[in-house]
């Protein structure tokens, strides 16, 4: 074995250079363990989690559960009417899955945009992955091409986001964001 990384005494102006590499290598290796340490306990902590989990009780289902209660203890409480603003199917369902939309248009993804997605959505909660797809099919509206997934640890987290994250501006461009069944994401069905 050779040994390339020892001070050769008849290169003495080369040792802070040398120290510099060194201390530059540790580094970048130990990132790069804590880097797949964190990596590994997302993945383990996402695949643990079943869609079982993701079932949460809204607030219209809390409220009608606690009316159900009051009635029980014979008072009476009047049931407000169903306000979804226009969502319906799978988007009013609350998942950890997150689907933002016109972000950016077609051609217009690059190679950061996932990490700083991810990155931004940290601050709501643990986020296991941000993953892109974009839809090149005819037919398809343009704020629609370009689908941005977050996997957010709990579904808090991912109601917290989609309430901040839509109608929100980014790049000039309104963000539309919504919930996403996690079942369909799991199975890749990624497209509308």
């Amino acid at each position: 074995d050779k040994i390339l990384d020892e001070y050769d005494p008849a290169k003495p102006n080369d040792y802070e250079e040398f120290v510099k590499m060194r201390e530059e290598k540790f580094e970048a290796e130990e990132r790069e363990r804590r880097n797949k340490k964190t990596a590994e306990k997302l993945r383990k902590q996402y695949e643990k989690q079943e869609t079982s989990t993701d079932r949460v009780e809204t607030g219209e289902e809390a409220y009608m559960r606690r009316v159900r209660m009051s009635q029980n203890a014979g008072m009476s409480v009047v049931t407000p009417a169903k306000s979804n603003a226009g969502v319906t199917g799978d988007d009013a369902k609350p998942s950890r899955v997150v689907l933002l939309t016109n972000m950016v248009g077609p051609g217009e993804v690059d190679n950061d945009l996932a990490n700083e997605t991810a990155e931004e959505c940290q601050k709501y909660g643990p986020v296991l992955k941000c993953s892109i797809t974009e839809v090149n099919r005819l037919g398809v509206k343009e704020e629609e091409a370009v689908r941005i997934f977050v996997v957010f640890g709990t579904v808090d987290a991912a109601t917290k986001a989609l309430k901040d994250l839509n109608g929100r501006f980014f790049a000039y461009r309104q963000v539309r964001a919504r919930f996403f069944p996690v079942d369909k994401f799991n199975r890749n069905e990624l497209e509308p």
